[in-house]
């Protein structure tokens, strides 16, 4: 009877880890696409930023770089927040198996 127990115990622990890796794996590309989509949008941002900048007389673009300064670290801190939920996420997930 021991044996079988343990054998069950160890194939119910085994299960767990490849769940809880897979897990991982799920929420690791998940952050992966985040990340694109965010660079992405970050970047169509910018292009947009810079060519309406064109169209600005010299005497408001430093006005307006100031703005988009501040919406790009707003954007930043915004995803930052997200990964640090991810992260967290992810730790619970492996460390709660």
């Amino acid at each position: 009877g021991g044996l079988n127990d343990a054998k069950k115990q160890l194939q119910d622990e085994m299960l767990r880890r490849v769940d809880a890796e897979n897990r991982i794996q799920t929420l690791k590309e998940e952050l992966e696409f985040q990340k694109n989509i965010y660079t992405e949008e970050l970047r169509e941002s910018k292009r947009r930023h810079e060519s309406r900048v064109v169209e600005i007389d010299s005497g408001r673009q430093q006005e307006y770089e100031s703005k988009l300064a501040e919406a790009l670290i707003e954007l930043r801190n915004q995803h930052e927040e997200q990964l640090r939920i991810y992260k967290d996420e992810i730790e619970k997930t492996y460390n709660s198996k």
